[in-house]
């Protein structure tokens, strides 16, 4: 296993991953802004969501877990190059 790299270099090396992660992130927004459901004046009174309305809530629980996951990684590359 090579060496940790240390300082400012060792930071940006690292970051990649989570701008990765963030990159995800905005992909999957953008694939919920395609699929949500257009919104309308008129109250819904289904009480079972349609099956784009599912997607969408499947794709934004996906941002948030992929933005929560990239602030993590981000944190804690930040907490390492501290301590380090």
């Amino acid at each position: 296993m090579p060496p940790q790299r240390a300082g400012i270099r060792g930071f940006v090396g690292e970051l990649w991953q989570v701008e990765f992660v963030f990159a995800v992130a905005g992909l999957g927004w953008l694939a919920y802004l395609v699929i949500r459901p257009p919104k309308s004046d008129k109250p819904n009174r289904r009480r079972e969501p349609s099956r784009p309305e599912k997607a969408a809530e499947r794709v934004g629980l996906g941002v948030f877990v992929c933005a929560a996951v990239g602030v993590l990684g981000w944190v804690a590359n930040l907490v390492e190059l501290i301590t380090s």
